[in-house]
């Protein structure tokens, strides 16, 4: 919860259980993320101002070639999303304020847009210095709504093209910095087979333990290891 206006939080985490199919198993539920959401929201992390000088303004006659500025704010937290074999964070209500600074730095207000983000998510397992980890991409997929512009009819093509390009080099910022999730070592077995599986609330690792020094003995018995679940 946050730390500046502590609440508890009313989602409810659901349960986690483990099929026993494969050797080892890794739940992750969406309750940890959404938690996670909820006390951004409350400390309003990300609601900010923001210069973006390597996008130009497209609006000529106000102020040509002007580096943009954009205030965000958000009317709801994030939510991260497992259904039906997809991944998605949702972001509802964010509002975009777009002006463009001038030479006197000034800020001259130019629309407010509504927008609604969805990042899709891609799970993949990576290769680290000890062991394995999980590591997530994500994709945009976005609509907006104009609520109020100061420079009467504008392209609306235009703009969104500029917003999608920045909300994109965000997210492949994050991708870059996202670190992944190391999977624990256990007693020095290779993971076999290894599978993602979305189910409802919740992204399941699913994989076999593989023990070469076992394995490579001609005749020996097959390795049964519990079902480790997190």
């Amino acid at each position: 919860m946050s730390t500046l206006h502590p609440k508890e939080s009313s989602l409810k985490p659901p349960k986690l259980a483990a099929s026993g199919d494969r050797d080892i198993q890794l739940a992750f539920s969406d309750y940890l993320v959404n938690t996670l959401f909820d006390a951004m929201f409350a400390e309003h992390i990300g609601e900010t101002q923001i210069k973006i000088p390597f996008i130009k303004t497209i609006f000529d006659k106000e102020c040509p070639k002007c580096p943009i500025v954009i205030q965000a704010t958000f009317d709801a937290p994030g939510r991260q999303t497992f259904k039906k074999g997809t991944a998605a964070v949702d972001i509802t209500g964010m509002n975009l304020a777009v002006g463009a600074l001038n030479n006197a730095s000034k800020v001259l207000p130019m629309v407010t847009l509504s927008v609604n983000a969805s990042a899709g998510v891609a799970f993949s397992l990576t290769k680290t210095a000890k062991n394995y980890g999980i590591k997530a991409d994500l994709s945009l997929d976005f609509n907006q709504q104009l609520l109020i512009s100061h420079i009467g009819k504008i392209d609306m093509s235009d703009l969104t093209r500029d917003v999608k390009q920045l909300i994109t080099l965000v997210l492949k910022k994050l991708n870059k910095d996202i670190p992944a999730l190391p999977i624990p070592l256990i007693a020095g077995a290779t993971l076999g087979k290894p599978a993602f599986v979305i189910a409802d609330r919740v992204l399941l690792f699913e994989a076999d333990l593989v023990m070469p020094h076992i394995a490579d003995v001609a005749g020996a018995p097959d390795l049964v290891m519990p079902t480790l679940v997190v």
